[in-house]
């Protein structure tokens, strides 16, 4: 427990942890959570068919492992980054962020995208960025949108810190058919409250207002 702040400190738990588990266990909580020193620390003692089980296990093993092995030739972080947004590790995203000589201006909203599709919101809410309409094709490249990722965006609202700017962006992204399209999944879906209808026709009369063509959206 941190003192200063009484919550949970999860990194000096890891650290606590390393002579009453296995060190390959141990080896995966320290790259999940960003932990360079103890994982070259416990690498030297791993064996080949252990290092060759971790770079199965997640991106922030597989790319430990192929760092300490000089195999970091064959690492590529954007998809590593992506990778951890998924998976929700925060601090092997930021890691491998930073090891990014030229980052693409779509690869932040990537992340939060990713991010938010497998529910890890602390991963989302971490990233400030914008340029989403850039990064909707990689989740969603058929233009079709699953109703629950809409929501998300907006239920709860305080869920989320950037879901309104998404949900708007992802709007004025989609064509109008496709807007059509996700409008019928969310009204034909019993367990979405009606206030989500609402407020996704709300959305989008104003991006119609907005816009310099006629859309036909009824």
């Amino acid at each position: 427990m941190n003192r200063e702040t009484k919550k949970l400190d999860l990194e000096r738990t890891v650290l606590l942890l390393e002579h009453h588990i296995q060190p390959a266990d141990f080896f995966e909580l320290c790259a999940c959570y960003g932990l360079d020193e103890p994982t070259e620390r416990v690498y030297a003692s791993l064996s080949r068919e252990q290092c060759e089980r971790l770079l199965q296990h997640n991106a922030a093993c597989r790319c430990r492992i192929l760092e300490l092995s000089q195999r970091s030739s064959m690492l590529y972080y954007d998809e590593i980054a992506l990778e951890c947004a998924s998976s929700g590790h925060l601090q092997p995203l930021e890691r491998s962020l930073m090891r990014i000589n030229v980052l693409d201006d779509t690869l932040l909203p990537k992340c939060v995208l990713r991010a938010i599709d497998s529910n890890h919101y602390h991963i989302a809410n971490h990233i400030v960025c914008d340029n989403f309409e850039k990064a909707f094709y990689s989740l969603f490249p058929d233009g079709h949108v699953p109703a629950e990722f809409f929501v998300k965006l907006i239920e709860p609202q305080d869920a989320l810190v950037q879901g309104e700017q998404i949900a708007t962006a992802l709007l004025r992204y989609l064509p109008t058919l496709d807007v059509q399209r996700l409008r019928r999944l969310i009204q034909n879906e019993p367990q979405i409250r009606k206030s989500v209808l609402i407020r996704f026709d709300a959305m989008y009369s104003e991006i119609i207002d907005t816009r310099n063509y006629p859309c036909d959206y009824d």
